[in-house]
């Protein structure tokens, strides 16, 4: 008689589900690598410039880390409710078909005179060396008044209530930053605990400002961190404006680019 085949190894042998594919940790750590790209690519320090400053109008201490959670929480949430949600729909579309429709090619159109325009008035505002006002990113923006300001911080810095209404509107319009809905399209295809995974990686490095004020006040060294997060945030928040406009101002010409050869080969 023939002598029956050996029987391959199984995970009683290796450890390893058989089956499995054996690059599925480097799998994981790849998408982990990429969500804290997108986290960098939304980087916002207002969360954590409000932080500061609702400190520094009286805020009490335990308010800025229950703001935090609530952010960089919900934010995860967020993230992961709408990648079950639309994961089903973004696995099945063919994405090379649908920038090629006309309907693709018109929202890259759209979204092409949106960069340039963009990167264009943050150009003329660099070149005139003035900032502009409602920019959320740097302190007395706003109004342009100092004393409405002061006084749009002190109603914050009055409670936890208005700290956590502002975390939930920075939760509600995160699905606006490019890089969130970029990071849903990119989970579509993960497991349940790597897209939570993916999106509390993605939420703590866009928050990475807010996350550290509310740990340096967990440890009680928050007045020398806060004191060198406003000072660095001056100092390097030129260097990052120039860089997203430069960065808007090329994905636009790419945009532009892509159009143009698409309609000039239909």
């Amino acid at each position: 008689p023939r002598r029956p085949p050996l029987r391959p190894l199984g995970d009683h042998h290796t450890g390893r589900r058989v089956g499995a594919h054996p690059c599925d940790d480097s799998r994981v750590w790849t998408y982990l690598v990429a969500m804290s790209g997108l986290g960098l690519l939304g980087f916002d320090p207002g969360p954590g410039l409000i932080a500061a400053g609702a400190l520094s109008m009286g805020a009490r201490r335990r308010t800025i880390p229950l703001f935090a959670l609530a952010l960089i929480g919900g934010t995860t949430l967020w993230g992961v409710v709408l990648t079950l949600v639309l994961g089903p729909a973004i696995r099945s579309i063919r994405w090379l078909a649908v920038a090629e429709s006309p309907w693709g090619l018109g929202v890259a159109a759209v979204l092409a005179v949106a960069l340039a325009w963009w990167g264009t008035r943050s150009a003329m505002r660099i070149l005139r060396g003035h900032r502009g006002p409602g920019d959320p990113h740097l302190p007395g923006d706003g109004t342009g008044t100092p004393e409405t300001d002061t006084k749009a911080a002190s109603r914050i810095a009055q409670g936890v209530g208005p700290l956590l209404l502002v975390a939930l509107l920075f939760v509600a319009v995160v699905i606006t930053d490019p890089p969130f809905p970029t990071g849903v399209v990119l989970s579509a295809h993960r497991p349940l605990v790597e897209v939570v995974l993916g999106f509390a990686v993605w939420a703590l490095v866009s928050q990475s400002p807010l996350a550290v004020v509310a740990v340096a006040i967990l440890l009680g060294v928050d007045k020398p961190v806060t004191d060198w997060g406003m000072h660095l945030t001056r100092r390097w928040m030129p260097f990052v404006r120039l860089a997203a406009t430069l960065a808007a101002l090329g994905a636009s010409v790419v945009l532009f680019a892509w159009v143009g050869v698409r309609l000039a080969g239909a």
